[in-house]
C-alpha cells in the first residue's frame, strides 16, 4: 500500500508539473532548438476535434505503453468519451497493479482540467520516451486512465456562446447536470452498515435499481467503474482559486504568503488552528505550489449561502448523494 501512496503522489505532481509548464506554451512550428511540435505540448483550448486528434496522436507515438479507447456510450450530440490509458501492458489488468481514472470537463464550461489531462497524457508519453526513470516506475506499477472531457456537448455550448454566462454549457445537451445524475450509493452504503455488511464496497456493482434513467455520458462512466476496479479517483473541476480538503470544518481565513492561512482542525472537543505543514500535503500544496497565483491570490465568494474564503473543507459545505465523488 505504502508503494501505491508514492505512486499518487508522484502523479499528482506531475499534474503540477503540467501546471508550471503552462507558463512557457509551444508556438505552431517548432520550438527554439528546432524540436518537433509533437514533442512539445502546446496549451490551447482545445475543440472536440483537437481532444481526439491529439489524445490519438499521443497513443501513436507511445504505442507500448498507451491506448485510446471510447467509452461504451457517446455523448447525447454523439461525440464519442475519449479516455487513453497508460501501462506497461495497456489494456490489461494486472492483479496488484492498481488502476486509477481522472476525470475533466464533467461541466463543459469548466475546462482547465480538460487541458490538464491532455497535458498529462502528453508529459507521461514524452517521459517515457525520454526514458524518465520516475514515469517509467509509475507505468510500470500502475494502470492510469484519463477522460479529458466527459462532457464535449456543454463545452459546444459554452464556446458557442461565449463563454460569458458560468450556467451556459455547465449540463449537457439535455440540460442535465452530469455532477448530479449518479446513483444514490449513500443508499446502499447506510444499508450495509445497518445489516452490519462488512463489504461495504465496490457500490456500483452492489446497485440492483436505478430510480431515474441516467443521461448517456453518466451511464458511460458508470459502465466504466464497474468494469474496471478503479482504487483512486480524480474530478477536474474549475471556476475559482481555493483547494479543497475532504475533512475538518470550514476556513474563514485567506491564502498567505507561503502555501495556504491556518485552517481550523478539532481536537479534544477544541477548535484550533493548524499550520499549512500540518494539513495534507500530497493533493494540494503540489498544485498551490505550481500556481504562481496562489500565495498572494485571496479567494472568497458566496457559497451555499454564507461568504467563505481560504480553504474550503469539503465536509462543512453541503452534501451531494447522486455526485460522481460518491463513485
Amino acid at each position: 500500500m505504502a508503494c501505491s501512496c508514492e505512486h499518487v503522489k508522484l502523479l499528482l505532481v506531475l499534474v503540477a508539473c503540467a501546471c508550471v509548464q503552462a507558463a512557457s506554451v509551444a508556438k505552431p512550428g517548432t520550438s527554439g532548438n528546432g524540436t518537433p511540435l509533437k514533442d512539445q505540448f502546446e496549451f490551447k483550448h482545445h475543440n472536440n476535434d483537437e481532444v481526439e486528434e491529439a489524445l490519438k496522436e499521443t497513443a501513436e507515438r507511445c504505442k507500448d505503453v498507451a491506448r485510446l479507447y471510447a467509452l461504451s456510450e457517446p455523448s447525447v450530440r454523439n461525440v464519442p468519451l475519449w479516455v487513453i490509458e497508460f501501462s506497461d501492458n495497456p489494456g490489461q489488468h494486472e492483479l496488484l497493479e492498481p488502476e486509477f481514472k481522472y476525470v475533466a470537463n464533467m461541466h463543459g464550461n469548466e475546462v482547465l482540467g480538460r487541458e490538464l489531462l491532455l497535458a498529462l497524457a502528453h508529459h507521461l508519453c514524452q517521459g517515457w520516451r525520454d526514458g524518465d526513470q520516475g514515469i517509467k516506475d509509475l507505468l510500470k506499477a500502475t494502470r492510469i486512465h484519463l477522460l479529458p472531457s466527459m462532457n464535449p456537448d456543454g463545452w459546444q455550448l459554452s464556446t458557442d456562446t461565449g463563454g460569458k454566462d458560468y450556467l451556459r454549457g455547465r449540463s449537457n445537451n439535455n440540460s442535465v447536470d452530469l455532477n448530479r445524475d449518479f446513483p444514490d450509493l449513500d443508499r446502499i452504503m447506510y444499508s450495509n452498515e445497518a445489516r452490519h455488511n462488512n463489504y461495504n464496497n465496490h457500490l456500483m456493482a452492489q446497485l440492483k435499481r436505478l430510480d431515474h434513467q441516467p443521461q448517456p455520458e453518466t451511464l458511460a462512466v458508470m459502465k466504466w467503474i464497474v468494469n474496471t476496479p478503479f482504487v483512486l479517483s480524480a474530478n477536474f473541476h474549475g471556476g475559482t482559486s481555493w483547494p479543497t480538503t475532504p475533512t475538518t470544518p470550514l476556513a474563514r481565513a485567506p491564502l498567505r504568503s507561503t502555501l495556504v492561512a491556518p485552517t481550523m482542525r478539532r481536537s479534544g472537543g477544541h477548535s484550533q488552528k493548524c499550520t499549512a505543514s500540518e494539513l495534507p500535503t500530497t493533493f494540494t500544496w503540489p498544485i498551490l505550489n505550481a500556481h504562481p497565483a496562489s500565495p498572494a491570490s485571496t479567494p472568497s465568494g458566496p457559497v451555499g449561502g454564507r461568504e467563505v474564503e481560504g480553504v474550503d473543507q469539503r465536509r462543512a459545505w453541503y452534501s451531494v448523494a447522486v455526485s460522481a465523488r460518491v463513485c
